[in-house]
C-alpha cells in the first residue's frame, strides 16, 4: 500500500468512528509534505475538542521531530 492509500484509509477510519459519536472529520488536501491529513472535532464536553490527525507509513521508526512539528502548527 502506498502512502496516499494509507492516508486515505486512516481518514476513513476516523470519519466512521467520529460520525458514530456525532463528531466530524475535515480532510485536508492529500500530499507528501509531512503535514496534517485531517482534523477531527469531537463534540463530547469531557473528552471532546479538536484532534489533529497525521498519518504516516514508514518502514522504520518515526522520529519525534515529526510530532513536535505537528504540535507547533496546532
Amino acid at each position: 500500500m502506498d502512502w496516499e492509500d494509507f492516508e486515505h484509509l486512516v481518514r476513513e477510519i476516523f470519519e466512521k468512528e467520529f460520525a458514530q459519536n456525532g463528531g466530524e472529520v475535515k480532510v485536508t488536501q492529500a500530499s507528501s509534505d509531512g503535514g496534517v491529513d485531517a482534523i477531527a472535532f469531537d463534540p463530547d464536553p469531557i473528552r471532546g475538542g479538536k484532534i489533529v490527525i497525521q498519518a504516516k507509513r514508514y518502514t522504520n521508526t518515526v522520529e519525534w521531530q515529526l510530532y513536535e512539528t505537528c504540535m507547533e502548527l496546532y
